[in-house]
């Protein structure tokens, strides 16, 4: 019994951490998209802080994005991910989540924004 129980802790562990490579990739090409949209165009992510709380837990997390914009420095956004699931360990299985700006870190790229516009 101990034997089963442990291949399926190992199972749902390595299940979990490869959605998690799975979901940085899709909220990658998502905050691309909206980015894009908000920003008019111009914008490559290049990486994407997501904690291990979202995958494994199924909290809503804060999650940071760092992008450039047309050949410009990095800069980063804050996003709030909610995940479609809300059972722990079954979040692992599934990639549904809803994506929405940071009111905080929306705020910080409006002063970048218009601090770029004065000058």
């Amino acid at each position: 019994m101990k034997r089963v129980l442990s291949i399926f802790l190992v199972v749902i562990c390595v299940q979990g951490i490869w959605m998690h490579f799975i979901n940085k990739e899709s909220i990658k090409e998502t905050a691309k998209g909206l980015f894009e949209k908000s920003f008019s165009g111009g914008i490559e992510v290049d990486a994407i802080n997501l904690p291990l709380s979202y995958t494994f837990l199924a909290q809503e997390v804060v999650c940071e994005v760092f992008y450039t914009r047309r050949k410009g420095k990095l800069e980063s956004i804050k996003l709030i991910v909610t995940p479609a699931e809300s059972l722990p360990i079954f979040s692992a299985f599934g990639i549904g989540y809803t994506l929405r700006y940071d009111p905080s870190g929306l705020e910080a790229v409006e002063k970048r924004i218009s601090r770029k516009k004065v000058r």
